[in-house]
């Protein structure tokens, strides 16, 4: 069982060639999903982060003369939810990671995450 990841879910710091890039709460664009909300029928959409989502960017904190490399925009990678799809997508769930554009480190996501009460993979893989 894992839990939907939130705009409030964080990442892990990570160390470039050249810049440090610190933790950072996901933010940024998700999808939000038209017909499965908080709340019952009147609630509040939830926010889907997918491989087609967009974080907030981080911004890379120099260790020396040279550039950073990255643009700090963080990538979303859904690998341990792979049956359960909400409006044709894989949400990404506790135990996924982001990476960041030109740094192949993964960068662990960490709670908080979206609600104890909406779990992924606990129906044997029914989509909605």
């Amino acid at each position: 069982m894992a839990f939907l990841i939130s705009k409030q879910t964080s990442d892990t710091e990570s160390i470039g060639p050249f810049c440090d890039y610190p933790a950072q709460a996901l933010d940024g664009s998700p999808f939000m999903s038209p017909n499965v909300k908080i709340g019952g029928v009147n609630g509040t959409p939830v926010p889907i982060y997918d491989a087609t989502s967009l974080p907030s960017s981080v911004t890379g904190i120099r260790r020396g003369p040279t550039a950073c490399t990255s643009t700090g925009e963080r990538i979303i990678t859904p690998t341990v939810n792979t049956s359960v799809q909400i409006n044709g997508r894989f949400p990404a769930v506790q135990g996924d990671n982001a990476t960041l554009d030109g740094i192949s480190t993964p960068r662990p996501l960490t709670a908080p995450w979206l609600s104890s009460t909406i779990q992924i993979g606990t129906s044997g893989g029914a989509n909605i």
